[in-house]
């Protein structure tokens, strides 16, 4: 093997791809890279910041935009999707409540909210890796504690997502601790 010259996907630049790197990605079952360092680590901090897809150019960054100046509301992820998903589980759940379904208010908030939870990770998990923006982890972890628990414990391995990723595994099992731990107070110490 010898060093390689790759053009980037993104920039079009060329860039080596040492000898070296080579050996480190095959050892390691990688696919050679599509884009140049640059171009990485750019898409790397867009993905951290959960901003991918609002970078304001095709070259990243906040092109266009000064540091002071604000940025709406709706592009921020966590505002856009967390909207969405309670105003869907909204609809869905007074459409079950309203149309002669044996369900009560409760009930139809559960099977809105878990039927919601459960397309929020079908949806991230086909987008991902694409370039659109993904769902916010704190968004899926706040439709599971607002009762998308069973729509989470579903799609999670459903559509293999976010299973293998230890932090959110935690901060999961975590809601779900306190979903039980208010459920106890509620049985224990409010309702007779």
């Amino acid at each position: 093997m010898s060093d390689e010259v790759i053009e980037c996907v993104e920039c079009g630049r060329t860039f080596i791809w040492s000898y070296g790197e080579q050996r480190f990605y095959k050892e390691h079952g990688l696919s050679p890279p599509k884009r140049c360092k640059a171009c990485r680590s750019r898409r790397r901090q867009e993905r951290g910041s959960g901003m991918r897809g609002f970078a304001g150019s095709s070259q990243g960054g906040s092109a266009g935009r000064s540091p002071r100046q604000k940025q709406s509301w709706w592009a921020n992820p966590v505002c856009r999707f967390g909207l969405l998903a309670f105003a869907l589980a909204i609809v869905l759940a007074a459409f079950l409540w309203w149309y002669d379904c044996p369900l009560d208010v409760v009930q139809s908030w559960l099977v809105a909210i878990n039927l919601v939870t459960f397309l929020a990770y079908g949806y991230d998990k086909v987008i991902a890796g694409s370039e659109r923006t993904r769902v916010p982890e704190k968004v899926l972890l706040l439709l599971t504690f607002a009762g998308g628990t069973i729509g989470a414990l579903v799609g999670m391995p459903l559509f293999h997502h976010k299973t293998a990723k230890g932090r959110f595994r935690l901060k999961f099992w975590l809601v779900v601790a306190a979903q039980i731990a208010l459920l106890v107070v509620y049985y224990a110490l409010i309702k007779p």
